[in-house]
């Protein structure tokens, strides 16, 4: 009976230690095609950008946090895997140069230097860095390897960006079709009342628009399904109502 009372403790707490500790870096938390991310990556990724966030003098926000990291850290790898397709590389080169940019101390103008002593300088000021965060040095070129590769993107992408776009300013009345507001009662209280006013009383909530379903500048293509109504000929003042699907 002891041996089977023993038996049962050791059970119970080498199972308590399989939930609470063993299990939960395990727990599958997202994934990008083969490359699957766990709950312990997850944390390891916080830990590494709360030692960042310390040395900045912030602090992290662990009731929203931690789904920011986990959406960066997909989009990481989304990018890591589409890179070569996107002419984006990023090599050991690159993130030494960035070290060094950020690790350098700056010359005033005029003052002399000597390369020995600023090479000296930036491997103090790294090292002092990585000591303050608790960061590895291959945690840190990780992060510094994700940065560089989204700034290439944004670089990519705004070749592809016009330097003028046609744009109109928007406000707007949005309403569900299949409320108790009826749209043409909407319309005949346009005719008289103030735009802004009913926008107020009426508007659903929408992460476009503020309160007074001010939307603000919108270039075309911002909402296809718009575009016609936005920039066409007749694009001017009030627009009559339309159904969006």
């Amino acid at each position: 009976m002891g041996a089977f009372l023993i038996l049962v403790v050791f059970g119970i707490t080498a199972f308590g230690y399989y939930k609470e500790f063993y299990q939960p870096p395990r727990v599958w938390a997202g994934s990008v095609r083969d490359v699957e991310f766990n709950m312990g990556d997850l944390v390891s990724r916080i830990r590494v950008l709360q030692g960042v966030n310390r040395y900045q003098g912030g602090q992290v926000n662990l009731s929203t946090v931690p789904f920011e990291y986990l959406q960066n850290l997909v989009h990481a790898e989304i990018l890591r895997q589409q890179s070569s397709e996107l002419g984006i590389v990023i090599d050991d080169e690159d993130i030494d140069k960035e070290l060094r940019r950020q690790f350098t101390p700056t010359a005033e103008v005029g003052q002399e230097t000597d390369p020995g002593q600023l090479e000296k300088e930036f491997k103090e000021n790294y090292s002092s860095y990585l000591t303050a965060t608790g960061l590895s040095d291959g945690d840190f070129k990780v992060i510094v390897k994700e940065q560089l590769s989204l700034r290439a993107l944004a670089a990519l992408l705004s070749q592809n960006i016009e330097e003028e776009q046609p744009h109109v300013e928007v406000q707007w009345i949005q309403i569900p079709v299949d409320g108790d507001i009826l749209i043409n009662e909407v319309e005949t209280r346009l005719v008289n009342e103030d735009f802004t006013r009913i926008a107020q009383e009426l508007n659903a909530t929408s992460q476009f628009a503020d309160g007074n379903g001010y939307v603000g500048w919108v270039p075309e293509g911002a909402f296809p399904e718009l575009d016609e109504t936005l920039f066409g000929d007749e694009a001017r003042g009030i627009q009559p109502m339309i159904r969006i699907p």
